[in-house]
């Protein structure tokens, strides 16, 4: 198997997470790029689709993640954390709403850690720009059939990594 898998998840799903549970999906998966990591399949949900869990480590706790893989993408529906990442885990972990109903360890099935695609966290800010520039990007992209936000988000990415590298 020879390549990239990307993450994705509903954004609302992910706040509630986070409010809820004090997990992000964003932290949560990183548990698959734990080499050590655990795959379960969820025999009690995955009646449409499969369902599986990870447990992986991340920092110095262990997390429990749901999710359903297909063509490339590991679509995460919830974390669930066993242990703070920061807390000690010579402790007997418990998880907080951790996996319910019917499920079985299985054979890893996910490409290795490297070849896994995190997703950004990204934020959400307002900009001014110049009529000038906005109408350039919207032509530009329109050329490329992509949006011209995505485009601007890009160029200034790739600004930031250019002057990251020079520190």
């Amino acid at each position: 198997m020879d390549r990239d898998v990307r993450f994705e998840w509903d954004e609302r799903k992910n706040l509630e997470s986070e409010s809820k549970h004090g997990v992000s999906f964003h932290l949560a998966q990183h548990a698959f790029l734990d080499p050590n990591r655990v795959i379960g399949e969820d025999k009690t949900h995955g009646l449409r689709e499969d369902h599986h869990f990870c447990l992986g480590r991340v920092g110095n706790g262990i997390i429990t993640v749901r999710f359903t893989f297909r063509a490339d993408v590991i679509r995460i529906f919830g974390p669930d954390i066993g242990e703070k990442e920061n807390g000690s885990m010579s402790e007997k972990i418990q998880y907080k709403n951790g996996p319910k109903g019917d499920w079985r360890v299985v054979d890893d099935f996910l490409p290795p850690p490297d070849q896994l695609v995190l997703k950004e966290e990204q934020v959400k800010i307002t900009i001014a720009l110049s009529r000038e520039s906005v109408d350039f990007f919207k032509k530009e992209a329109r050329k490329r059939q992509i949006p011209y936000q995505k485009m601007i988000r890009r160029v200034i990415d790739l600004y930031a990594d250019h002057f990251r590298q020079g520190v």
